[in-house]
């Protein structure tokens, strides 16, 4: 399974608590916009173009976050750390998405294409809600068998 670029930019955007799509320069934004930029390029498969009008800006900007992101994930260690910690979210939340295949009843599997009874489907779930609890889906460790 793959991340998209729009799930990347709520997480970095909730982390830091900005707008990435905002016209500002102040450095901790333009930290939050270097970040996105790496995470989207390392992590999705989608085009700079893609990338870029996602925040307002063109794949040149992209390309520059990009390769300025990993000379400050080298040098400055509070980039760094912000980046390993964003980059650690994605891949809990991917990880969760992929391990949701529990089985909960004898007979039944949950997996993110199936539907659930409401007719969403729980991948729609999971990105409109945010990561949450396994426990409100009724999915429990214990209950493998």
């Amino acid at each position: 399974m793959r991340i998209h670029s729009y799930q990347i930019k709520s997480i970095v955007e909730h982390y830091f608590s900005v707008n990435l799509n905002t016209r500002r320069r102040k450095r901790h934004i333009v930290d939050a916009k270097k970040i996105y930029c790496k995470l989207c390029t390392d992590l999705t498969g989608e085009s700079l173009t893609k990338i870029a009008r996602t925040i307002n800006k063109n794949h040149a900007t992209i390309l520059h976050h990009s390769k300025t992101a990993a000379f400050l994930i080298q040098t400055d260690p509070v980039f760094a750390k912000d980046f390993l910690t964003l980059k650690r979210q994605i891949d809990e939340k991917l990880r969760w998405v992929m391990d949701v295949s529990i089985p909960v009843k004898p007979n039944y599997l949950i997996h993110p294409a199936r539907f659930r009874k409401d007719g969403k489907s729980l991948r729609e779930v999971l990105i409109k809600r945010g990561q949450t609890s396994k426990i409100s889906y009724g999915v429990h460790k214990s209950s493998i068998s």
